[in-house]
């Protein structure tokens, strides 16, 4: 999991698009995709020059190629539940995650996350215990 964090108007949708076009063009590359929480958001993405599409939409369909990348915008506004199931889904297949956002709303929303994480679902693995203490830890 990467965090790519900063404020309005800095330059991160660019970035962004940087980040899709050299992973596409590496030695070895692998599918990108790109999400946000609202399709207002994906329609600025779009716009952009990004394919993109929601955050719920992947979830439903849930079919994240193995070693896949997925660049998730605004990641500061979604909700502790949907985060977890991305990054099952992710884990499952190997994948990568980078999570973008301003910098404010992003630090306080996984903090949040992490700390809501512990005691209101059930870790159910190692591997679930093991996320929850990775999340606490962008609380420090």
């Amino acid at each position: 999991m990467t965090l790519f964090r900063g404020g309005a108007g800095t330059g991160k949708t660019h970035t962004l698009k940087e980040v899709e076009r050299a992973i596409g063009a590496s030695n070895r590359p692998v599918p990108v995709l790109v999400l946000a929480p609202q399709r207002q958001q994906v329609h600025d993405l779009e716009s952009a020059g990004l394919r993109a599409q929601t955050l719920a939409q992947a979830l439903t369909t849930k079919q994240f190629a193995p070693y896949s990348v997925v660049i998730l915008d605004e990641a500061g506004q979604v909700g502790v539940r949907e985060m977890r199931e991305l990054i099952q889904a992710l884990h499952d297949v190997r994948g990568r995650l980078i999570l973008s956002g301003a910098i404010g709303v992003f630090r306080r929303s996984l903090s949040d996350a992490a700390v809501e994480w512990r005691p209101k679902l059930p870790v159910e693995s190692a591997r679930d215990f093991a996320l929850v203490r990775t999340l606490a830890r962008i609380r420090e």
